[in-house]
């Protein structure tokens, strides 16, 4: 596998979120990053390969702050690999995820719990990564210890959805319904929506 990545002079979308905020990256922005980042998981999808690492800090923008890109690709595997890797190590084991560099905040349950990785667990991420968007740059489940996540997550928490009221800001009601528990955040991976899927409702709330 061979990416190549453009020198990006912007930083990271998790700095931006935090620095610039919403006096610069408004709904409109987010809604032009979020689209473009459909655009990456449908190549990468179309590719055999699987990101496991979607995440604001890991989005590379322009010095405009008009283009994003995927970037960091370090855990990124084929899905062949991954179906050599499931067969041969234990992966499910929460010690061996801590001690490897999954973000575990970012992950799938499926994941997590039994080393599974599909397109369908890019799309838990995805969702993450939506929600690092609107709430601009906080940091998912704070106040819930990374050992305990998956328990939480079998209990039913999600992240909390951040309201912004004011009209720039806003999210999106597609936007925010996606990111439930029926949605890309179904504990049952089956039941996501695919990127294709995602992608026509960004692009519906982008329009």
């Amino acid at each position: 596998m061979r990416i190549i990545l453009q020198l990006m002079k912007g930083g990271s979308l998790l700095e931006g979120l935090k620095t610039l905020g919403k006096s610069r990256l408004r709904t409109a922005e987010l809604l032009r990053y979020a689209l473009q980042m459909c655009s990456a998981l449908r190549y990468l999808k179309h590719e055999h390969i699987i990101h496991r690492d979607i995440a604001a800090r890991n989005i590379l923008l322009d010095e405009g702050l008009s283009t994003a890109k995927l970037g960091d690709f370090g855990l990124a595997v084929t899905v062949e690999e991954i179906e050599k890797k499931q067969k041969s190590e234990n992966l499910h084991d929460i010690d061996v995820l801590l001690k490897s560099k999954i973000a575990v905040k970012w992950t799938s349950p499926e994941s997590l719990e039994k080393g599974e990785y599909t397109y369908q667990s890019e799309m838990w991420s995805f969702g993450i990564l939506l929600w690092e968007m609107w709430s601009y740059g906080r940091v998912p489940y704070r106040k819930i210890y990374v050992e305990k996540v998956l328990t939480e997550i079998k209990h039913g928490t999600r992240c909390e959805i951040i309201e912004n009221s004011e009209g720039p800001n806003k999210i999106p009601l597609n936007i925010r319904n996606l990111l439930t528990n029926q949605s890309l955040w179904a504990y049952d991976s089956a039941l996501r929506p695919t990127i294709e899927t995602v992608t026509q409702i960004v692009q519906e709330s982008h329009s």
